[in-house]
């Protein structure tokens, strides 16, 4: 009975021991989360709800601004006309709504004051319904880490990391809007080139299809792949930085880069002319404001680019199902002999009918070979587009003629240059392109796949 009686007294013991450390250790990490709260809110530079805001004052020692946000939900410049960087407000926002710095350095004396940026610093000013939030933005550490800060209603000076108040500096740059194009989702209606005054191409969008009329008005097909792309880089293009208003450009062989808007609003940026492989930063002039822009060069390699570019490289391309009958006409030599070539094809797929010179065939095999052999009848694509080039004289060496389901009809024809180049007309037009022999007579070029269908026509009678 006395051996149970002491051993209930030790177990007593040490539960009330595991309950003191319990509180102990409880009551120690919660004064160790206060100190902890109370260090983080020594810290706090602002703390405020960001989508609250509907006033900012911006001040540098070069400007005042005061930007509010409109009706419309827009941020807006009040007391100047300036396109605002909408995306750089937003950012003073979310890194201001809820600043916290890495270090208090107390209170310091003029000479620091003057030293981390503070005797005339940048003041950013928050304004929502319930009050307004002012802090200040100084020089960066010496070590680039930190940004020098203080708040309204302090005299400590704080380091914050150079992430957040890098946002933080503001200047007249960053302010401003940096797209070239603002309403990325407006139709673009013509676009031009030019080096120095020479067009390096000129295309309007007229009935819903794009043409070229310069450096040429020719009956060619525009490459709206690459046409398309080069939209994209007209919405996605971004200047760098600003030059001053009164800076000048060098217009001595110049790039002009123009493009129309459905409304009818034009921009024209006027680029210096640069090594694309030495330069890094080109300077602009936007005509129709008097910008200065300033650009990397890798953002502006359009302006690098040949009217060829925006051109398919096949000169006369109609579907199959658009065609209903086709001539093909060739003389000249082919794997080391003289050919004469005068067939008509014509089919109805729908109705699955196919003939040669008005015979029929209708195996699978030949069908697939005649397939084949049109399609490679419609990449046929020159090599370049030389305007110094004159029309032969003599008849053409190859003609196909393509007779269309809607009653039109197209045309491509080429005229021999030398024994290994021809010059094309398209639609009884002289494009002024030269097309190679390999074009031809390459592996798997026309007259290869005009041969595997004869041998597949052949074998079958």
């Amino acid at each position: 009975m006395k051996r149970q009686l002491i051993l209930g007294l030790i177990l007593l013991v040490l539960v009330a021991a595991a309950f003191a450390a319990y509180f102990l250790v409880d009551r120690y990490v919660a004064n160790k989360e206060q100190k902890a709260a109370e260090k983080a809110a020594e810290l706090q530079i602002a703390s405020f709800n960001s989508s609250a805001v509907t006033k900012l004052d911006l001040h540098t020692p070069e400007l005042d601004y005061t930007v509010e946000l409109t009706d419309a939900g827009d941020w807006a410049v009040t007391n100047e006309e300036l396109n605002i960087n909408s995306y750089y407000i937003t950012a003073l926002l979310t890194q201001g709504c809820d600043l916290t710095a890495d270090k208090d350095l107390g209170i310091v004396g003029e000479t620091e004051m003057e030293s981390y940026g503070l005797t005339d610093p940048i003041s950013i000013t928050y304004y929502t319904d319930s009050g307004s939030v002012k802090i200040y933005v100084g020089n960066s550490s010496p070590t680039n880490e930190y940004f020098y800060m203080m708040k309204e209603g302090s005299d400590h000076v704080y380091l914050v990391d150079a992430d957040v108040a890098g946002y933080l500096y503001v200047t007249k740059g960053q302010l401003r809007y940096r797209y070239v194009m603002e309403d990325t989702s407006a139709e673009i209606t013509q676009v031009s080139l030019k080096h120095g005054d020479a067009f390096v191409y000129d295309l309007t969008l007229t009935d819903g299809e794009w043409e070229m009329t310069e450096p040429f008005d020719l009956p060619l097909t525009i490459n709206y792949a690459n046409l398309t792309s080069l939209f994209v880089d007209i919405q996605h293009l971004e200047a760098d930085d600003f030059g001053e208003p009164e800076e000048e450009i060098n217009r001595e062989n110049a790039y002009t880069f123009r493009f129309t808007l459905e409304s009818g609003e034009v921009t024209t940026l006027i680029f210096e002319e640069y090594d694309p492989l030495t330069v890094s930063m080109v300077k602009c002039l936007r005509e129709e404001t008097g910008d200065i822009l300033i650009f990397e060069s890798s953002y502006i390699t359009f302006l690098q680019s040949k009217a060829e570019d925006l051109l398919l490289e096949s000169l006369c391309e109609p579907a199959i199902e658009d065609v209903k009958e086709l001539t093909f006409q060739y003389e000249g030599s082919y794997n080391d002999k003289t050919v004469s070539i005068d067939d008509t094809f014509a089919w109805n797929a729908d109705e699955g009918t196919y003939s040669r010179n008005g015979k029929a065939f209708s195996s699978e095999e030949a069908i697939a070979a005649f397939q084949r052999f049109f399609l490679n009848a419609t990449i046929i694509c020159y090599d370049e587009i030389d305007l110094s080039q004159k029309l032969p004289a003599e008849e053409p060496a190859l003609t196909l003629r393509y007779d269309c389901t809607d009653g039109s009809t197209r045309e491509l024809t080429l005229y021999r240059k030398s024994a290994t180049t021809y010059l094309a007309c398209v639609d009884g037009e002289f494009v002024y392109a030269l097309v190679r022999q390999r074009e031809l007579s390459g592996d798997d070029m026309i007259l290869e796949a005009y041969d595997a269908l004869l041998d597949v026509l052949n074998s079958e009678t």
